[in-house]
């Protein structure tokens, strides 16, 4: 990778680390810790006699519908100062070039994206550590329902994998699906600041983001046939099928097709904004 990339990204870490957005970050890690992995592993400890798969917090927490939410508010909090406008961008832009500077910007906020995700599956694991790791679901989900059902709920919050999932995903299957979709949603979004950056429409770009998120939570609450269109649905595996009868609503395929689309969409408009971009223009 050019020198000059890696320079541009280690610059936009020390900024990151200074500031207070990284404590979206924490913020992020401490509730799902709080509300879902920790409720899951005490309620394990008190009603299951045997381990359950160390992935499983994991997976509740990717298709939880406020795991959902909570991880792309947290990540575009954490990048919002990114592209960032300081007295030494105009001459980093002028050093390095456009293209340079926005593959290290872009490159640089997705990274940020995958390092909440890693994240938040070691800590899950860490949590969930007596657990085993052979492919198969423990069945909680199937106890706590029959057994328990009033536990399957605390503060709220969902703690057992989605039933969705067990007649269609094992569980490295479904991290896997999981990870991808949800790394593609963050990706579209490092793409929609980008490029309302390059329009001089940052503040607005952010606002787009976290308005189809939460349009998209709310459309898939109501179980409307437009959350499609969203992200948010796109991005939970257990919302592409129906939960009574557990038949598939939606292609997993034609989800990471969205998101593929969006992203070679946005990407054109970039390359294309770029070459109109007036350097001396940072410093407005």
């Amino acid at each position: 990778m050019h020198s000059t990339i890696l320079s541009n990204m280690k610059n936009n870490m020390y900024i990151l680390i200074r500031g207070a957005k990284k404590y979206s970050f924490l913020f992020c890690i401490v509730f799902l810790v709080v509300g879902i992995i920790i409720p899951f592993r005490d309620i394990m400890q008190k009603y299951m006699y045997q381990p359950v798969n160390v992935l499983e917090p994991f997976i509740v927490i990717c298709n939880s519908t406020v795991g959902t939410l909570v991880i792309p508010i947290a990540f575009i909090l954490l990048v919002s100062d990114f592209p960032r406008t300081d007295k030494g961008s105009l001459f980093r832009l002028m050093r390095i070039g456009r293209i340079n500077w926005f593959l290290s910007e872009s490159l640089f906020m997705f990274l940020c994206g995958q390092c909440l995700l890693i994240s938040i599956l070691l800590i899950s694991i860490y949590f969930n550590r007596n657990g085993f790791l052979y492919n198969a679901y423990s069945g909680c989900y199937e106890y706590i329902n029959n057994v328990y059902p009033n536990e399957r709920i605390q503060n709220g919050l969902a703690i057992t994998v989605d039933e969705r999932l067990y007649s269609h995903y094992k569980p490295y299957e479904a991290v896997i699906l999981n990870y991808i979709l949800i790394s593609l949603m963050l990706l579209m979004y490092v793409l929609i600041i980008v490029c309302s950056y390059l329009f001089h429409k940052k503040i607005i770009g952010l606002f787009i983001c976290i308005i189809i998120s939460l349009t998209g939570y709310i459309c898939e609450f109501w179980n409307s046939n437009i959350r499609w269109f969203f992200p948010f649905s796109n991005a939970s595996l257990a919302s592409h099928y129906d939960l009574m009868y557990r038949i598939p609503l939606w292609s997993v395929t034609a989800s990471i097709l969205y998101f593929v689309s969006l992203i070679v969409i946005l990407y054109f408009i970039i390359n294309k904004q770029l070459t109109k971009y007036s350097i001396y223009d940072m410093e407005d």
